[in-house]
């Protein structure tokens, strides 16, 4: 952004919306507010999409701080509303883009216009991504990342699906019924051996260790993290043993599993290199 000749200073952060997604704001300073259209022109040339940022906040001037930094408490949040100018969906199309719309955003639909800007109402290539995949399914037409960056808007969305957009079927994975006793591989039928020649090991284990922001809520990580388990059953599977000795994989029910924080406290650095060592090298 520093390249733009109008531009005098300009500072870029990760900022947070109501939904929870994550977008970059841009800070410019410059002596009058830029033309959007504009200035993501001149972004685009130069960045990936993935970069450009979703909103562009105009300053006087960057506030400061007694130490000489930027001030990033003072800075403005960005907001991202709809025309004022409101025009209604119209084709049954227009309603379904509408209600994703609004729903990936964050927005109430009844407030959205079919011609306003994705970008502008605080898109991302990720949620990008997450549109196209939707209407893909959904309408059983091949829509691309690409197509949303150039056409933006609902309407001109909506006239690329039902006009140019081609047909494509959407792919189910079959349903197959699953024994309750899945034979291991060998590569399992290995790990499963060593483990009990050892009489339990913590050669395997893949230790994490996290230093989260202050304000950051325990309850909100366990959810998250139970969200993942109950969607990756490898997560939940445990090895057991049959009466014949065969090794044989048992998936236990997503609701079985819990997630257990506890809160410590250490006097010393080397203390809590110590308590971490003990978590990592946990025997299962």
């Amino acid at each position: 952004m520093n390249d733009h000749p109008a531009i005098q200073q300009a500072l870029v952060l990760a900022s947070t919306n109501p939904a929870g997604h994550t977008h970059l704001t841009a800070y410019y300073v410059a002596q009058e507010p830029l033309e959007q259209e504009m200035l993501r022109d001149h972004l685009q040339q130069v960045l990936p999409d993935y970069m450009v940022p979703s909103a562009l906040v105009h300053l006087l001037s960057l506030p400061m701080t007694v130490n000489g930094k930027v001030d990033r408490a003072a800075l403005p949040v960005p907001t991202f509303e709809a025309q004022a100018d409101r025009v209604a969906p119209e084709t049954a199309t227009e309603q379904q883009l509408a209600g994703v719309f609004a729903e990936l955003l964050a927005i109430p639909q009844d407030s959205l216009s079919v011609l306003d800007d994705f970008y502008r109402l605080g898109g991302n290539s990720i949620l990008a991504i997450k549109l196209v995949g939707r209407l893909t399914r959904a309408l059983e037409k091949s829509v691309h990342v690409s197509d949303l960056f150039r056409l933006r808007s609902i309407r001109a969305l909506a006239a690329f699906i039902d006009g140019e957009a081609q047909g494509c079927q959407v792919i189910q994975a079959p349903s197959i019924a699953r024994p309750e006793e899945q034979r291991l591989s060998f590569a399992q039928e290995r790990l499963w051996f060593i483990d009990r020649y050892e009489e339990g090991s913590n050669a395997y284990n893949i230790p994490l260790t996290l230093k989260l922001q202050a304000g950051t809520d325990p309850q909100k990580v366990a959810q998250a993290l139970i969200k993942v388990v109950d969607r990756h059953e490898v997560l939940r599977t445990l090895i057991l043993c049959d009466d014949d000795g065969q090794g044989y994989q048992h998936i236990l029910p997503a609701e079985t599993f819990s997630l257990s924080i506890s809160h410590e406290t250490c006097d010393s650095v080397q203390a809590l290199h110590t308590r971490l060592h003990e978590h990592q090298h946990r025997v299962f």
